[in-house]
């Protein structure tokens, strides 16, 4: 805190050292002239200081009470708090003389920027998650359908072909939701031990395909493979994005891509302020690191980059970074962002390290068509689902029962105790949720087999009713053969 007496007449702005300790300047290098001070304000704060200043200044009221941004010698911005009471006054009313106190409050101002950006984002995760939740349950109806139509075709015939085609559209508008479940920390995951060198080559491989020929490709493993703990397509999406985007960043022009990983140690001291505002506990991690000799980025786009929906790319979506810093977050690690313009860009990703096993990749099966047998209580508060669905099921050789929410599910139960051999229930429904849905059927009918079915990842609605019995979880959309599997897996057929 410093010490400021402004002399108005002359425009003197006598100032203690203070003011050089703050700036980063030699003592009276800046001229003690309110002129001076004023080359120093950020330019959207000059209008503000001086509006906030002139009713001091014409002796309609005695205190000063302003903040705003100063440039330091560094050429960086620092936010200082500013108050002072006139003390001399001309004849006719108008301040003389202004004397006063300023504070550097840049600490202050960011953790409170950080704050609202937190409270902004976490905001836009729940938004994200909702629309991703309810379009899933749009997905699941249209591709229900198409399935179903297929069923009635033969598989060669031209008509086949246009619903194949169609499928292949909604499972790539599924994958867009898988992004913004991902953004919001909702994304399904299916946690196994992960090498990660041997996945960075994998993708390496897989991406440089597309890469200019003139694009030089750097890798540096780790001797020692880092293992992590995470979802290997979440993994694989958070890899190929970074390598895509270098690649991107360099555009046509003959350039280089780094790719390398490490083990490090973070400790508390290294956590506590760790990039993006998003800490890590201190501990083990495997670090992955992109970096490119690209055109790199100015601060506006640096503070902007991870928000959903913004790009710089004409064609992009703005979901990949945003989607990144999501499957970060469900993964328990971090990121770390270095760039500038024409200093090319570089990101670190932080993995939990961990000592394991890769999970063996197990192939999808393809449906049997077998028919199976027995009553099945449907419940979902979707129309378009639960037409769907009744109709796939059917479609298996089961009798259908439905109902429209939780209530009505427990009534239909209740109405038909002995008959129902499994019930599917919609996570988000009104009146009672499948959570308070599931734990009535237990209280009513203990050993019936119960699916638990969201547009919301497994981890996001199945933890805590798996350790209570849930027998099986369905994730929107679902294909014909994902809704036989798990009915196969959980009637043990």
């Amino acid at each position: 805190m410093g010490i400021w007496n402004w002399h108005i007449p002359t425009g003197v702005l006598e100032m203690d050292a203070t003011v050089d300790r703050i700036l980063g300047t030699e003592p009276n290098e800046i001229p003690r002239t309110i002129s001076a001070w004023m080359e120093h304000l950020h330019p959207e704060d000059r209008e503000p200081t001086l509006r906030a200043a002139q009713p001091v200044l014409d002796g309609s009221r005695d205190i000063y009470d302003t903040e705003y941004r100063l440039r330091r010698k560094n050429g960086s911005w620092v936010w200082v708090h500013v108050r002072g009471r006139a003390t001399n006054f001309t004849a006719d009313g108008k301040a003389e003389r202004i004397i006063g106190v300023f504070q550097d409050i840049d600490e202050r101002r960011r953790n409170e920027e950080d704050h609202r950006q937190s409270q902004r984002l976490e905001g836009l995760g729940l938004l994200a998650g909702g629309i991703a939740h309810d379009f899933n349950n749009l997905l699941t109806a249209v591709l229900s359908n198409l399935n179903l139509a297929k069923l009635k075709l033969q598989k060669e015939s031209k008509e086949a072909v246009y619903i194949q085609k169609a499928e292949e559209a909604v499972q790539r508008a599924a994958k867009l939701t898988h992004q913004l479940l991902a953004y919001s920390g909702k994304g399904r995951l299916m946690v196994g031990a992960i090498d990660l060198n041997e996945m960075v080559v994998q993708m390496r491989d897989l991406v440089a395909i597309s890469f200019p020929k003139d694009l030089i490709i750097e890798t540096t493993l780790d001797p020692v493979s880092p293992f992590i703990e995470g979802d290997a397509t979440q993994v694989q999406q958070v890899v190929m994005n970074l390598l895509t985007n270098a690649s991107e960043a360099l555009g046509n022009q003959p350039g280089t891509l780094r790719i390398e990983t490490a083990a490090v140690h973070l400790n508390e001291a290294q956590t506590m302020h760790f990039p993006l505002r998003d800490p890590l506990p201190p501990g083990d991690y495997a670090v992955l690191r992109v970096s490119d000799t690209g055109a790199g980025m100015s601060q506006e786009v640096k503070d902007r980059i991870f928000d959903p929906f913004f790009t710089t790319k004409s064609t992009g979506r703005g979901l990949g970074l945003s989607a990144i810093q999501g499957i970060m977050r469900g993964h328990q690690g971090g990121i770390e962002l270095l760039s500038a313009p024409d200093r090319g860009t570089t990101f670190r990703i932080y993995f939990p390290l961990t000592k394991g096993t890769p999970l063996p990749h197990k192939a999808v099966e393809a449906s049997t068509a077998a028919h199976l047998e027995g009553a099945v209580l449907l419940a979902d508060d979707e129309p378009g689902v639960l037409e769907a669905g009744q109709e796939l099921l059917e479609a298996m050789g089961f009798t259908v029962l439905t109902a429209e929410d939780g209530e009505a599910a427990i009534t239909t139960l209740l109405e038909n105790m002995g008959r129902i051999h499994l019930v599917i229930l919609d996570q988000t429904m009104p009146r009672m949720s499948g959570t308070d849905t599931f734990r009535a059927i237990r209280r009513v009918q203990p050993g019936l087999p119960v699916i638990l079915s969201s547009g919301y990842s497994e981890e996001e609605v199945g933890d805590v009713l798996r350790q209570e019995g849930l027998d099986g979880f369905l994730q929107k959309p679902y294909r014909l053969a994902d809704l036989e599997a798990v009915v196969r897996k959980v009637l043990g057929l």
